[in-house]
């Protein structure tokens, strides 16, 4: 190894020893639910390690007025409701977070905990209300939650029984998409997981259903399944190499029209790298 090379990973171990010694001293006044102790850190190096400290000991012991006594403009002030919020299970402390995305998560997992949707409903933004309905939906298993839900972007809605006719090879479920692109996403999905090509002819896009008999092909070794794909075009190549390499047969790549000598030697090119990497 050069010197430069170790001593970047000299320096690299040194920060990470440093960051570990300071989370180490943190994590201990957090566990002794004293925040009395985080105000004799040293901010020599770190100005920010008290209010750090302050979010630590907050999530360990529950107490929101450990938040209250931090700098409004402190960048952990948030994070120190969210974990409050979702350590006591209080959705009415998220609306202190001010980023979306944590205070979007504060009002999810709160309504997992208690398994009770309507902690969803008591956000500001809709966006929010429909993704931690989703997200309840899928952590409760039960595709009937995507139909009574009430959301604002059906989007969500699609998204949501998509998930679950995926999760339980359930093609009957991909029916009830309304919309065009969801509905052939559930079906190029669910088809390579119970072996139906019949459910890959039911997809409007093109690219998709042509994707949706690849899958096939090579799931079933079966490059008869690549015939559903229009002869000779850049998807029926591709579905025939990948049949051919799935199952390790460079006769396969004879299926190719004789005079695309080129494709034929990349056919059988890859069978060969695919036999050599066992």
């Amino acid at each position: 190894m050069s010197i430069k090379g170790f001593c970047v990973l000299f320096l690299l171990a040194l920060v990470i020893l440093t960051s570990g010694c300071i989370d180490s001293e943190i994590y201990n006044i957090a566990k002794k639910g004293d925040v009395s102790l985080c105000d004799d850190l040293d901010t020599s190096d770190n100005s920010e390690r008290i209010e750090k400290c302050y979010a630590a000991v907050a999530k360990e012991t529950g107490n929101v007025s450990i938040c209250q006594r931090m700098p409004k403009e402190s960048r952990y002030i948030g994070r120190c409701y969210e974990n409050v919020a979702v350590k006591t299970n209080n959705e009415y402390l998220c609306i202190n977070i001010e980023s979306d995305v944590r205070r979007e998560n504060c009002y999810t997992t709160i309504a997992i905990n208690k398994n009770d949707m309507s902690v969803c409903t008591k956000q500001v933004n809709t966006w929010g209300v429909d993704r931690c309905i989703l997200n309840f939906a899928k952590k409760a298993g039960d595709v009937d939650t995507c139909r009574t839900m009430e959301i604002t972007d059906t989007m969500y809605r699609e998204e949501c029984i998509l998930y679950f006719a995926q999760k339980n090879k359930n093609e009957l479920l991909c029916e009830e998409i309304n919309d065009p692109k969801y509905r052939d996403d559930c079906y190029l999905k669910v088809a390579p997981l119970i072996s139906g090509n019949l459910l890959c002819r039911k997809i409007d896009n093109q690219a998709k259903r042509e994707q949706c008999h690849m899958k096939l092909a090579v799931i079933m070794n079966n490059e008869g399944e690549c015939s559903n794909i229009e002869y000779e075009t850049y998807s029926w190549y591709s579905c025939i190499k990948q049949v051919a390499v799935a199952k390790k047969d460079k006769n396969i790549c004879s299926l190719m029209d004789i005079k695309n000598t080129e494709e034929i030697k990349s056919c059988k090119m890859q069978v060969a790298n695919a036999i050599a990497s066992e």
